[in-house]
This record gives C-alpha cells, sequence and structure tokens, in this order.
C-alpha cells in the first residue's frame, strides 16, 4: 500500500530497504521509513539468507554480541552493489563483521541513533559513518535515513567507539552501581528520606528504567566496545579513592581533589564552561518522586542536634556524581565538547551533576557530609563495591556474569517498574525540551571561528581524528513503545512475541499459507478441480478444511536474540517443514498438465518445487486472501490499538495432510529452511 505522503525522490522509488533484527530499534525504523514511502521489508530475521539478494540498502539492527554471527549468516549472499549498514552501539565487531563476511563490491555506510525507540527521532542525534562507500552510496543512505528528522553527525567508527565510552559507558556504570548498592540494601529508595529532590528523582527514575531494560543493551556496550573498559575502570576507581578519603577523615585532601576536578571538567570560576542558565531546574524536577507519601522518622541533625522538619531531606554527599566529575576529569573529558552528540540520558546525568557543582555552596555541603556524616556509610560502601564489581566483569568480558548481576537486581525493583516508566517518562517530557534548548546556547557557544561547530554538516574525509563524545540507545520515553526492553512483570513468552511481532507475523504467513479463497469448486476438465491455493496440474491431491486458532511460540524468536541461531531454534524451524522443503519428484510428467519446466539441479529426476515452502510473503497473502475476523488485540502494549490477529480462527487446509503429502513427494531428504 502506497504511503500518504512520500520523502521517496524520483529515481529511488524501486530502491528497496532491508532491516535485520525486529528489536525496539528496527521496528521503530521500519515503521519510520515505511510511512515515508519506502520500499521495506519490515522482518527479515529468518533463517534463510538468499532473500538478501533483492535489497538495495541492507541495516542489520541487531546487538553488538550478535553482529558477527548474523552477518556471517546473511552477509555473502548480499545484492551485488549493494550497500551495507549496522545499528549497533558498538561499531568495532561490527566493521569487523562487515569487512570479514561482505563481499568486496558491497558499500559499507552504518548509523547510529543516539536515543531509544520511544524518543521522537526529531532533531535527535543521529550518526553516519561512512566506512567504505561511493559519494553515491553514501548521498543514498542519507537520503533514506532524512525521513527520521535527525541531526546528521558525521563520524568515523574508531570516534564512534571511544565517543561512546567515554559518555554511554561511564555513565550507565553510575546507574547500574546505584541499582546494585540499594539491591544489597534491601531498600527502594524513595521510600526513605535520604533521597528527596530534584537530583535524587533524576537518579531514581534512570536508574529504574535501566534497569526495566534488557541486560545486553548495556553488556555489549561496554564489554565489546575496546575503549569503554578503561572509562568504567576509572570510575571504580575515582570511587574507590573518594570513599577512602572519607573513611580517612581527610575532608581537606577530598575537597582539594574535587575542586581540581571541577575546574578541569567545568572551567575556572571567571571562565566557566557551562552556560549562563542551568541545564535543569530543581524545581521541575521535585515534582516526579515515587514516593507516594514520605514521612521520614525525626532524628537528630548532625549539625544541629535538632529534629529537622518532616519534609526535610536527610544530607547526602553525592559521591555518584563527585566520582563522576572525578572520572571525567582523569579522562581528560570535558561532556560540553560536543553537546550535539549527546542523548536524553545523558543530558539529564550530565543537567544533574552540573547542578551540583555549579553551586558552591551546594557543592560545600556534599563534601562536609562525605567525610563528617557517617549515618549512610553502609550504602557509600554498597555503592563503592557495586562500582568495582561492573569493572570486574567487564575487565574479564563475562557476559554471563553480567547478566547475573544485572537479572538478580532487575527481579528485586520488578514490582516496582510500572510506576517507576509512568513517573520517569513524565520527568522526561518535562525537561528534555527545555535540554534541548539550553543545548543550542551550549552550541553556540562553541562556534569556532569559522562560525562552525565541530559536526554540523562535515563530510567524514574532512573530520579530524579528534576525541569526542555521544550517548547510548536508551529509551527515555515510555517503556511501552512498540515492543519494551524487559517487562519482568509480563510472561516471558508475552515478552518474546512483544520484542518479535514482525517476525512471527511472518511465522504466520509462513505457517497458514494455503487458506481457503472460495468455499465452491469450479470443474477444470475431466478429472479435477480448482481449489483455493492449490495445484492446477492435478498432482496435489484435494486437502480436507479444519478451523485453526495459532497461538504464540517463543521457542521460535528467543527473548534473547543472541540465541536465535542456537541448534535448539533451528530444529524449532525445521520442525515446519518437511524433508526435501517442497521439492518434489513427478514420477510420470506425461500424465499431468500445465507442469512447470523442472528444476536443471536434478538432470536424472523432473523435480518441481512447491509454492508453500518458497514462495513470497506477500504472493501468499494476495493468493490465499484470509479473510478471518480478528478480534481485539491481546499482546500489544498499552496505549495501542488494534490487533494482533492471535484470537482468529482460520479455515486452512489440513496442515499435517499437507506436510504427509510433501514428505512422501519429495525429491531428496536433505533437511533445511
Amino acid at each position: 500500500m502506497a504511503a500518504a505522503t512520500t520523502d521517496v525522490p524520483p529515481g529511488m522509488e524501486n530502491f528497496v530497504v532491508g532491516i535485520i533484527g525486529m528489536g525496539d530499534m528496527g521496528k521503530m525504523y521500519a515503521r519510520r521509513l515505511s510511512d515515508a514511502g519506502w520500499s521495506l521489508c519490515k522482518d527479515h530475521m529468518v533463517p534463510y539468507p538468499a532473500i538478501d539478494d533483492c535489497f538495495d540498502y541492507i541495516i542489520y539492527s541487531v546487538e553488538a554480541a550478535a553482529i558477527d554471527r548474523v552477518v556471517a549468516e546473511y552477509g555473502p549472499s548480499t545484492k551485488l552493489n549493494a550497500i551495507v549498514g549496522g545499528q549497533t552501539s558498538c561499531k568495532d565487531p561490527e566493521i569487523k563483521a562487515f569487512e570479514d563476511y561482505l563481499p568486496a563490491d558491497i558499500d559499507i555506510v552504518s548509523c547510529h541513533s543516539l536515543h531509544g525507540p520511544g524518543v521522537d527521532t526529531k532533531d535527535q542525534p543521529l550518526v553516519i559513518i561512512k566506512h567504505r562507500a561511493s559519494e553515491a552510496s553514501f548521498d543514498k543512505v542519507e537520503t533514506v535515513l532524512r525521513c527520521l528528522r535527525s541531526k546528521h553527525v558525521y563520524l568515523t567508527a574508531h570516534e564512534h567507539d571511544r565517543i561512546t565510552a567515554d559518555t554511554q559507558a561511564v555513565t550507565h556504570a553510575a546507574f547500574l552501581s546505584m541499582g546494585k548498592a540499594w539491591h544489597a540494601s534491601e531498600q527502594f529508595p524513595w521510600e526513605g528520606a535520604r533521597y528527596v529532590g530534584g537530583i535524587e528523582n533524576v537518579k531514581i527514575n534512570l536508574t529504574m528504567r535501566i534497569y526495566n531494560q534488557k541486560w545486553h543493551v548495556y553488556a555489549g556496550l561496554a564489554i565489546l566496545n575496546p575503549e569503554a573498559r578503561k572509562q568504567i575502570a576509572q570510575y571504580a576507581r575515582s570511587v574507590t579513592e573518594l570513599y577512602k578519603l572519607m573513611l580517612g577523615d581527610h575532608e581537606e585532601e577530598l575537597r582539594a581533589r574535587v575542586l581540581r576536578a571541577r575546574e578541569k571538567v567545568f572551567g575556572a570560576e571567571d571562565s566557566p564552561k557551562w552556560a549562563a542558565t542551568p541545564l535543569l531546574d530543581d524545581r521541575v524536577l521535585d515534582q516526579f518522586s515515587l514516593a507516594k507519601a514520605v514521612q521520614p522518622t525525626p532524628m537528630a541533625s548532625p549539625s544541629e542536634g535538632g529534629a529537622p522538619p518532616a519534609a526535610a531531606p536527610l544530607p547526602n554527599n553525592h559521591l555518584s556524581l563527585l566520582a563522576m566529575v572525578d572520572c571525567w576529569s582523569a579522562l581528560g573529558i570535558v561532556p560540553y565538547d560536543h553537546m550535539i552528540c549527546s542523548t536524553p540520558l545523558f543530558r539529564l546525568w550530565l543537567g544533574v551533576t552540573e547542578h551540583l557543582f555549579r553551586s558552591r555552596e551546594r557543592l560545600e555541603a556534599a563534601l562536609r557530609i562525605a567525610v563528617r556524616d557517617h549515618t549512610f556509610r553502609s550504602e557509600d560502601l554498597e555503592f563503592t563495591f557495586a562500582a568495582r564489581g561492573w569493572a570486574e566483569c567487564v575487565g574479564l568480558g563475562h557476559f554471563d556474569t553480567w547478566r547475573e548481576r544485572f537479572v538478580v537486581t532487575q527481579r528485586f525493583f520488578e514490582p516496582r517498574f510500572a510506576d517507576a516508566v509512568k513517573v520517569g517518562s513524565a520527568m522526561v517530557k518535562a525537561v528534555l525540551e527545555k535540554l534541548l534548548v539550553s543545548f543550542k546556547d551550549y552550541n553556540a557557544m562553541m562556534k569556532d571561528d569559522h562560525g562552525s561547530t565541530p559536526y554540523e554538516t562535515t563530510r567524514i574525509e574532512d573530520h579530524d581524528d579528534s576525541s569526542t563524545e555521544f550517548d547510548e540507545t536508551i529509551d527515555l520515553n515510555d517503556k511501552d513503545y512498540m515492543t519494551t526492553g524487559s517487562h519482568p512483570t509480563k510472561r516471558p513468552w508475552l515478552a518474546a512475541l512483544r520484542d518479535h511481532g514482525w517476525l512471527v507475523n511472518a511465522v504466520l504467513l509462513l505457517v497458514i499459507i494455503v487458506q481457503l479463497i472460495e468455499n465452491g469448486w469450479h470443474k477444470h476438465g475431466k478429472d479435477h478441480y480448482f481449489e483455493g491455493a492449490g495445484d492446477l496440474t492435478g498432482f496435489a491431491p484435494e486437502f480436507p478444511q479444519q478451523i485453526t486458532k495459532f497461538t504464540p511460540d517463543p521457542g521460535f524468536v528467543p527473548e534473547n536474540t543472541s540465541e536465535f541461531f542456537t541448534e535448539e531454534t533451528r530444529r524449532k524451524w525445521l520442525g515446519l517443514v518437511p524433508r526435501g522443503l517442497g521439492y518434489l519428484e513427478i514420477p510420470s510428467p506425461g500424465a499431468y498438465d500445465n507442469l512447470p519446466t523442472p528444476l536443471a539441479e536434478f538432470p536424472d529426476q523432473f523435480v518441481v518445487t512447491t509454492s508453500m515452502t518458497h514462495q513470497l510473503h506477500c504472493l501468499s497473502i494476495m493468493c490465499c486472501g484470509d479473510v478471518a475476523l480478528e478480534g481485539e488485540q491481546t499482546t500489544f502494549p498499552d496505549g495501542f490499538d488494534g490487533s494482533d490477529g492471535w484470537d482468529a480462527k482460520h479455515v486452512c487446509k489440513d496442515y499435517n495432510q499437507v506436510y504427509d503429502y510433501l514428505d512422501k513427494n519429495r525429491a531428496s531428504d536433505k533437511a533445511w529452511i
């Protein structure tokens, strides 16, 4: 169906885009490109790579941990002179896989949308990497991606990974460590009086949103990015060394170290690097607390010995923020240098960090509390342990350990995710627009003598080798968008279904295949009749009809897409089709009319194949014309209307009899799909 409006320019009407991988970002890209009028294969995560040869531009939208295996499977069958790119958050393994498995004639133009699937793509940064491509191919990719209305940023793959490590990896480490520390202390932080106020609301809400995601989003970015390990290790080192200064009551040494870091990262008092207007307004953030009605227990004030007012928050040394600035200082990172490459998560994190360090009074209070107030030393110890644990896990490259650490804490917070997502989404909505406006001020501050910023419409050939930063594919809108990360409150098979809805639709098309078009039969010649989706030649028998209702089976589409190409999943797919995959031997071809030309690969047999196991999905839809009625959706996320089709009753051929017929007349015993 043609789109009502189209962004497809003249001359590219027949340009076909394929997307391999239907996770959250793959679905978002499919929807946006389809709405813009591009010819698109919306789901290509099926184990049949030969179909690659019909796409002019292929986007691999799979996790970094699986990119090597997936490109090895699909890459060799890529169409001659096509363009290939990837959407992974770590480009080093992606580019290596492309170079290893793609034919030499294939151009490589990768990309990375620096936001989650629930964020409006308009004006968000979109990194485009011209790794191995002609100018014409590069222009075609830009033309396709222009429908996202994003801000294009041109980098090399190495720059991309260095920037990602400098910002995303360290930012994730902070939130992951906070969550792990709260879990170890067996507390929901919003239920106490220490975590009250705008800064704390950002910490809590974003930590909950990260733990409501899939574990591998962060594991791949941290473990597979060759630049990330030292950044995460440095954050753990900063946390540990600052905590030791706190334990030893070395207040002056702590103050001197933090103030040095402040000047290096944020600039001197007379020449600050921040803009006149703060990134965040603490009064706005105060509204977005997960606490329903916190009434702190009266206790003595550390400085005055009296009971604070009921609504007053307890003091906080903000170790996570002090360590972040210390880490940036040690790594030589100035977060304002490349605002055009930042994403919502990093903007919020930078905003609360700036909020603390802009005010000398707030900063001094945090430093005094860090040394003089021992009330929450045990929680700070847990935070230190957590930061060191994540760093060790990344340093060893242990995906399994990472997953176990992540999932056990995810389960602890699971009962509170629904409220956290709702409040966090409202918070992001309230501040994100202001952040975008504020960043325009920073962009203006960064103008060079030629009147341009480092990333304004600069082609990659002219881009220098500078060290730069940007952020992650973290979903900062409702996690109910299309398919969410991982919703532990849902049953696992529902999560798998949501994550791979396009693939499930494709499976339905493969399994249903031969629905009845009409109930009547029309005489053809003397011996046989027309049968809806039947065999014109008369070789195939007539099959009885039956009412069939299909149910989802997550065994075909594992929730963790890296497990898709396992032997267990392969056996599930092979179970759909008989041996020989529908290749049939016709022993007496003279007895049948209208037979097609036999396949040349079987010189000693008259062999043809069967439409059911090989036809294009669109032909199956148009030929079979299934008019089964579908009711209310049953698996879509909240807020999305329509029907997923799982409650429909279809008039189908008896698939078991079709299967037996194909198996009985098979041309060979080969089993594949």
